[in-house]
């Protein structure tokens, strides 16, 4: 479905979650871990979606520094900058 459709990513994680009996929190966090995907896209609202999202982020920025540091040096293909500006937004507007 994602692979068609990547504007789905997340959303239709959170329609197989509560097909599957998955409590309503954790159903918001699996398509809330994927905001914001750009710039003045919605924040993750929900406690387990904001910690969820910001540990992906933070896990995605990690493995391309330590197994792809090239990648450092380039016009940022894999959209790091993307992620760790959606990392310090999520900081700053729901923590401030």
């Amino acid at each position: 479905m994602v692979g068609e459709f990547p504007e789905l990513q997340g959303v239709m994680g959170r329609y197989y979650a509560e097909g599957d009996g998955e409590p309503a929190e954790i159903s918001a966090a699996i398509e809330e871990h994927y905001w914001p995907r750009f710039a003045g896209d919605r924040l993750p609202q929900g406690k387990v979606g904001i910690a969820v999202s910001i540990a992906d982020k933070v896990d995605t920025i990690a493995g391309y520094l330590l197994y792809r540091p090239e990648t450092i040096r380039r016009k940022d293909p894999f959209a790091l900058r993307r992620l760790a500006l959606g990392i310090l937004r999520i900081i700053l507007e729901q923590f401030a």
